[in-house]
């Protein structure tokens, strides 16, 4: 999505920023590479619906952009 949508092009150039600063903090050895996002989604899950734990193996780093979340949404704690 972010390699045809300006808007999601603005969202993984407004995360890289992040992106960088996590990796740094995880003392990655990012000399002479750059990470860059390979894939973007959307998830739309209705009231009530868990997004539970699960993995992406062929990624360095993942994680989720909430847009929106509801009063007394539970949080993940991963």
């Amino acid at each position: 999505m972010h390699e045809v949508s300006p808007t999601f092009a603005e969202l993984q150039r407004r995360l890289l920023r992040h992106v960088r600063s996590f990796a740094s903090s995880l003392e990655f050895d990012l000399a002479h590479r750059e990470l860059t996002m390979t894939d973007c989604w959307v998830n739309i899950m209705p009231r009530q619906v868990v997004h539970t734990l699960h993995l992406h193996p062929l990624s360095t780093l993942s994680g989720t952009y909430y847009v929106k979340t509801p009063k007394g949404c539970p949080r993940s704690e991963v």
